[in-house]
């Protein structure tokens, strides 16, 4: 937490963080070609349904013009670097959110290498108990839902982290 507190930035109208990382993590291999192939294996099941291609392409664009993900020409040559692998989950029957983008921190290259979220130091777990969550929710006579859609996207990373949260986008994929 004084890691957390120390580190947090405000910039922009947004906060930016720094990974928690580990405490003698080993190096996080390079992992392009499974991203690449993830993203090749995605591109070509949506190939079958373009206006899934269309809409996940939207999503991608979407993220890019709002500063949620940006386009990178040059890597660093210090630091870590690692891709995250991502793609589509698909519910049709949703009257909103068909497609969703889903990047995969806990893809493994090969068993012997630790994923991203391995490296990182997870935090405490600050729901709360879903059946004291239900029993709660039936004891007044009124109730408040809310859907805070894209939460976490709102907070960035700070640069010097950036370099392990690549993922692969082919140019304009429809």
């Amino acid at each position: 937490m004084e890691y957390f507190k120390e580190t947090l930035k405000f910039k922009n109208g947004r906060y930016y963080v720094k990974w928690p990382w580990k405490e003698n993590t080993p190096e996080l291999s390079d992992n392009r070609e499974l991203a690449l192939g993830r993203l090749k294996s995605c591109v070509a099941r949506m190939r079958k349904k373009p206006d899934l291609l269309t809409k996940y392409d939207t999503i991608i664009q979407d993220q890019i013009q709002k500063g949620i993900v940006e386009e990178v020409n040059e890597f660093r040559t210090d630091g870590r670097k690692h891709y995250i692998p991502h793609h589509a989950v698909i519910t049709p029957q949703k009257s909103t959110t068909k497609v969703r983008i889903v990047y995969d921190a806990s893809a493994k290259n090969n068993k012997e290498m630790p994923s991203l979220n391995e490296c990182l130091y997870r935090g405490p777990r600050l729901l709360n108990n879903l059946c004291g969550i239900f029993m709660r929710f039936r004891l007044h006579k009124i109730a408040m839902v809310a859907d805070i859609e894209k939460a976490f996207l709102q907070v960035g990373l700070q640069e010097d982290d950036r370099d392990v949260t690549t993922i692969h986008v082919a140019e304009r994929l429809c």
